[in-house]
């Protein structure tokens, strides 16, 4: 087979640091976790499967235009390109996401792509990645912790009978990259509570959660009477620029010892009076050579007094996952959360909730 296929098969693999590679006939794949990352492709081997590490260190290295696998005494399997051959030990190949009959078959928009939905699955819990199907065809896929909910929202032309939910594994946002600029997707449910999604050749295989669906769109407020229209590029340079100001997070001292200087928090407070100004402001009272305060004003047009502080590292997650050059921020009161509505990388329109820091 092509050795340069191989190579890029390996690499993008080799982001979630599998233990073992399998071959099949017409797949290769790994295990990671409850996913399996299968490439299609014809590897001419069959049957057996190897060290992930010791393959991708001899890819790595190899030269040449093919790559072959050769089944030797025993359980030994010969790698061999033009430059150079190895030999490893194999074991059986893992079938345990052999797929069942599928109860629903779909093409999605590709709403798994964006940055935000990985930024908010590192610290989402596991089954706390929704996709919701509508009957006419309206798809949602939404991710939460206790700070953030986005939801990336486009149509697909099959539907269910009745709207569904499905609770995926939050790591489901990490295979994203695989499918590369893929508009589309498709995506296949079995009655084994297993699912696929493909696209640009890869098939990403993953168990749901028999769990119940949190109602995420309950959590949206109906009502918000504040806005700002934010500049893209220029409240991202802001924050960048505030950022390192905003106040470290400080453990508790012991047996005399001072305490000991944490992550810093990205806390920054947000006020206007209307206007074309947002003003923002990060101050720390507890920095080694003196308390320190910085502030930015952002041109904004806003409706409203806004007085509200927030994690800046959250409104720059949200900033570095949209196409617009402008976003609307809405918000009512300092207690409750505030939203964004926004357009994401591949042009799918977005709602990120923001909870506030009390002040």
């Amino acid at each position: 087979m092509d050795l340069r296929e191989m190579k890029t098969t390996i690499k993008a693999m080799a982001k979630y640091k599998p233990e073992r590679i399998h071959f099949d006939s017409d797949k290769v794949f790994v295990i990671v976790g409850a996913m399996r990352i299968e490439r299609e492709m014809k590897p001419d081997a069959n049957g057996f499967s190897l060290s992930f590490p010791q393959l991708a260190a001899f890819v790595a290295g190899a030269t040449g235009e093919s790559i072959c696998f050769e089944s030797t005494a025993g359980s030994a399997v010969t790698v061999r390109t033009e430059s150079a051959s190895i030999d490893l030990q194999s074991e059986d190949i893992d079938g345990s996401f052999e797929p069942t009959e599928p109860r629903f078959v779909g093409i999605l928009p590709n709403l798994f792509a964006s940055k935000i939905l990985r930024s908010i699955s590192k610290t989402a819990g596991s089954g706390d990645l929704f996709l919701r199907i509508d009957a006419d065809g309206a798809v949602e896929v939404a991710v939460t912790d206790s700070v953030r909910l986005a939801v990336v929202s486009g149509t697909m032309d099959t539907a269910p009978v009745s709207a569904v939910t499905y609770c995926l594994p939050a790591t489901v946002a990490f295979v994203a990259p695989l499918f590369g600029s893929e508009r589309e997707i498709a995506m296949a449910v079995f009655r084994d509570l297993r699912f696929v999604l493909a696209a640009n050749g890869w098939n990403v295989y993953a168990n749901m959660s028999e769990k119940t669906p949190i109602n995420y769109r309950a959590i949206m407020p109906r009502s918000l009477a504040n806005r700002a229209f934010l500049p893209v590029k220029e409240t991202e340079q802001a924050l960048s620029a505030l950022l390192p100001f905003a106040p470290t997070n400080y453990g508790k001292a012991r047996k005399g010892k001072p305490a000991k200087a944490g992550r810093n928090t990205g806390r920054m407070l947000f006020e206007s009076n209307g206007g074309t100004s947002l003003h923002v402001t990060a101050s720390d009272e507890y920095r080694d050579n003196g308390p320190v305060k910085l502030e930015r004003s952002i041109q904004s047009e806003t409706d409203g007094t806004i007085k509200h502080q927030y994690n800046a590292r959250y409104i720059l997650d949200v900033l570095e996952s949209v196409s617009d050059k402008q976003v609307t921020w809405r918000m009512n009161t300092v207690n409750e959360p505030s939203i964004f509505d926004c357009k994401t990388e591949n042009g799918l329109d977005m709602r990120y909730l923001l909870m506030p820091i009390n002040l």
